[in-house]
């Protein structure tokens, strides 16, 4: 009989979605974890490495963790909830700077009008600054050892 260890995992609350996050041990996909949920994977003893994952581009970190027969791992995920409101409210805040001063520079500059046709050009690199930011592990989610 092949000894096994272990793996309790559980999900934060999060009033900022409901999707199902993708639970990765040692790159494969083993469980979706609910919001709130806490679920028990059977794994074999030793160092095993944990990834969560919301979308493709949405992951954790790498946590590297010990599982034991004797005494079960104890891990936790969920949203960095502040850090995206942060993040969102900083990118409605740029884009709305960048609109006012295309705005100015279109309404005080006599090559104001010329300059209309590139307006969007500055909020689409800002989204994709964004989402480069974004796809970084571990800046929205979060996976770590259980403090209990």
């Amino acid at each position: 009989m092949e000894e096994t260890a272990s793996v309790k995992i559980s999900r934060k609350e999060s009033k900022f979605t409901r999707r199902k996050f993708d639970v990765y041990i040692d790159d494969h996909r083993r469980i979706g974890i609910l919001n709130g949920e806490t679920t028990t994977i059977q794994v074999t003893p030793g160092q095993h490495t944990l990834k969560v994952k919301s979308l493709s581009w949405i992951k954790s970190e790498d946590v590297v963790f010990s599982a034991d027969e004797a005494i079960p791992a104890d891990l936790e995920c969920g949203y960095h909830g502040k850090r995206l409101v942060f993040l969102i409210i900083g990118l409605v805040l740029v884009i709305f700077a960048v609109d006012v001063a295309f705005l100015l520079v279109m309404t005080q500059s006599p090559a104001g009008n010329s300059l209309a046709q590139y307006r969007w050009y500055p909020k689409i690199l800002i989204w994709v600054l964004y989402f480069i930011l974004m796809s970084r592990p571990g800046m929205i989610l979060y996976a770590k050892k259980s403090q209990s």
